[in-house]
C-alpha cells in the first residue's frame, strides 16, 4: 500500500487526507500525525465507526467513497478474523467492529464506515 496523493488539511496540525493504493484499488484516508510523502508505504489502515458488516458471497471487492463526508463502503475477503482484518486486493483494513460469528476467513464481507484512518511510521532524521 503506497501513498499516491496528499491533500493537506493543516500542515501545522499535521493533518492530511492521503490516497492509498495497491495499484488496483485505492481509498482516501485520514492521517494524523502525518509526515508522509508520495510513494511512502502505509503500514496500517483502520476504520472508524464501521457498521452493517455482513457476508456478501459472490460480490467482487470494492472500495467506494461516499459522496458527502469521509465515509466509505467496502467489500473484501476476511483476511484475519481474530483481528477483524479484511483484504481488498493488497489493501488491508482493520474493522473497528466484530465480524459476525458465521463468517470465516476467506469469506467475502461488506460494510460501511465513517472514515478510514492511516498509520504511517514517523521518519527519523
Amino acid at each position: 500500500m503506497k501513498i499516491q496523493a496528499i491533500k493537506w488539511l493543516s500542515r501545522d496540525a499535521e493533518e492530511a487526507s492521503i490516497l492509498v493504493s495497491d495499484g488496483k484499488y485505492s481509498c482516501w484516508c485520514f492521517c494524523h500525525p502525518c509526515s508522509a510523502q508520495i510513494g511512502d508505504i502505509v503500514s496500517e489502515l483502520y476504520t472508524l465507526d464501521a457498521k452493517r458488516c455482513m457476508a456478501a458471497p459472490g460480490t467482487a471487492p470494492y472500495i467506494t467513497k461516499h459522496s458527502v463526508g469521509d465515509g466509505h463502503d467496502l467489500c473484501g475477503h476476511l483476511f484475519n478474523k481474530e483481528n477483524s482484518i479484511i483484504s481488498i486486493g493488497d489493501i488491508l483494513v482493520e474493522i473497528d467492529a466484530d465480524v459476525p460469528g458465521d463468517i470465516v476467513e476467506g469469506d467475502i464481507v461488506e460494510f460501511s464506515c465513517g472514515r478510514i484512518d492511516a498509520w504511517i511510521e514517523r521518519k527519523s532524521d
